[in-house]
Parts: structure tokens; C-alpha cells; sequence
């Protein structure tokens, strides 16, 4: 999975409408890489980066992918969103089933499995959003 093109234009949308704040945060239900119609999209790049008020950085460069049904696949070697969101000013994390090397500040469920933590505690460890005191979550059974 990743970011695409549409995911820019999206956030600038929801940035000039106000509903996106500075210092807003992100969890990725598993960590995403930046696909290359992400990457080749400098000017709608440029454009978010200054509705932050911040200087692009260097995301990486496309890779080579292979193209299905005139559907471009995206490479195991694209580069992960993490830099892309913290450029814009954002805390980062990730909830990955087993963390990567990719993904460093994932939070990783099958490793909180095997040393026998309660995997709904997870989210205990995860700083509360904005405007709220914590998060909690329900269990079943």
C-alpha cells in the first residue's frame, strides 16, 4: 500500500479548508511507502509544503514498477512515508503486524505478542491525540 498523487491533493484540500492543522498527527495502519505518481508530483508537492510552511525534502526517487492492466504496481523498494509526513510537521507512527526495517517507529503487534504483551495495551503506549486526555479501546470476550 501507499501514498498516491490523489493523497497530495487531498491534503490540500483539507489544509486550505482549515482541517488540518499544524503539528497534526498520523498512525498509519501499516506503514505506507510514497508511490511514483506521489513522487512525481512537484508541484502539488510544493504547494502542501508551503501551505505548512515548510521546505520540501528529498523523498526519494520512482523505482521501476511494473505495469498491470495500465495500473502502475508499486515497487517493494519505494520509499516509506515517514520522512513525507514529519517534513510537514507531523508526529509519526505506524501499527504494523511485524515491524521493518522501513518502518522503525512502527508499533509492532506480533512483537508485543511474543513477549506476552496484551496487544489492546498497545495503545496505551501510543501519545493521545490533540484535545484529548487519552485512548481508549474496547475488548471483546
Amino acid at each position: 500500500m501507499g501514498l498516491a498523487y490523489e493523497t497530495i491533493l487531498h491534503l490540500i484540500t483539507l489544509r486550505r479548508s482549515g482541517r488540518l492543522p499544524d503539528r497534526a498527527r498520523v498512525i498509519e495502519i501499516g506503514a505506507q511507502q510514497l508511490s511514483n505518481s506521489f513522487l512525481r508530483a512537484d508541484a502539488p508537492l510544493a504547494e502542501l509544503y508551503g501551505l505548512f510552511g515548510r521546505k520540501p525534502v528529498d523523498l526519494g526517487a520512482t523505482q521501476e514498477a511494473v505495469t498491470i492492466d495500465g495500473v502502475e504496481r508499486q515497487a517493494e523498494s519505494a520509499p516509506a512515508s515517514q520522512p513525507f509526513w514529519e517534513a510537514l510537521g507531523f508526529s509519526y507512527n505506524a501499527v504494523e503486524y511485524a515491524a521493518t526495517a522501513a518502518s522503525p517507529r512502527s508499533i509492532s503487534i506480533a512483537t508485543a505478542c511474543r513477549t506476552g504483551c496484551d496487544p489492546h495495551s498497545i495503545w496505551s503506549s501510543m501519545p493521545a491525540p490533540p484535545n484529548t486526555s487519552s485512548i481508549r479501546t474496547t475488548r471483546s470476550g
